[in-house]
């Protein structure tokens, strides 16, 4: 942001800010400029093409200069997003994880079973990238407000401990750490899971789908 601006004059110390490459200047600026010339009674055609008029250097400054209670309410709305993104994510793959917990009828199941554990770790590392550049960013605009210094350092560090966590809960939910933790998966001849006792019958063979590998099995009794 550039605040052009200087004292009170007469006609003629002004005309510089009346002149035609001056107002050009200001109307092709791609940085936002704020006119801030004079008194309150002087108008120029520099003030006209710049993004914001002031009538004085002193008001100028004060628009410039953001309010404590609306960095505060950036941070919150900051905040709020990253949390509404998180859940988001998280919750669209607990449901693709319940999806495919059904469908294991594939010749290959540990096959998919590494592709969707490789997805969510794929995922898990893009939200911590995308939460890191959010955090960065509001880091770096931030950082020249030194009397917020340590209320945006603590609130940062809740965002990534928020985001550790949830990461943390995505790769809990992956189908192959299930399995390493002690779970396995039923099937009969027809490739059909087994969740109950009833859906077996004595004598028949079954295939138990672990973490390393398959084996088959004979269920006993009645």
């Amino acid at each position: 942001m550039i605040i052009a601006g200087r004292g009170g004059g007469s006609f003629e110390d002004l005309m510089a800010f009346n002149d035609e490459k001056v107002v050009r200047a200001y109307a092709n600026s791609r940085v936002p400029i704020i006119s801030a010339v004079g008194h309150q009674t002087d108008v120029l055609l520099s003030d006209f093409a710049a993004d914001h008029f002031t009538p004085t250097p002193t008001a100028a400054a004060e628009y410039a200069i953001p309010k404590e209670e609306d960095v505060l309410q950036f941070l919150s709305q900051l905040e709020g997003r990253i949390k509404s993104s998180l859940v988001t994510k998280i919750s669209s793959n607990r449901d693709r994880l319940r999806l495919l917990s059904g469908k294991f009828i594939f010749k290959e199941p540990m096959q998919l079973l590494n592709q969707r554990s490789q997805r969510v770790d794929e995922i898990g590392i893009r939200l911590q990238k995308a939460l890191s550049n959010k955090l960065n960013l509001a880091r770096v605009r931030l950082e020249r407000y030194q009397n917020l210094t340590s209320r945006i350092q603590n609130i940062l560090f809740h965002k990534k401990q928020k985001a550790e966590f949830w990461t943390s809960k995505v790769e809990d939910l992956s189908p192959a750490a299930t399995m390493k933790r002690g779970y396995s998966i039923l099937r009969n001849e027809n490739g059909k899971i087994i969740r109950s006792p009833e859906e077996t019958k004595p004598e028949e063979e079954l295939q138990v789908l672990l973490s390393g590998g398959t084996m088959q099995v004979i269920r006993k009794g009645k």
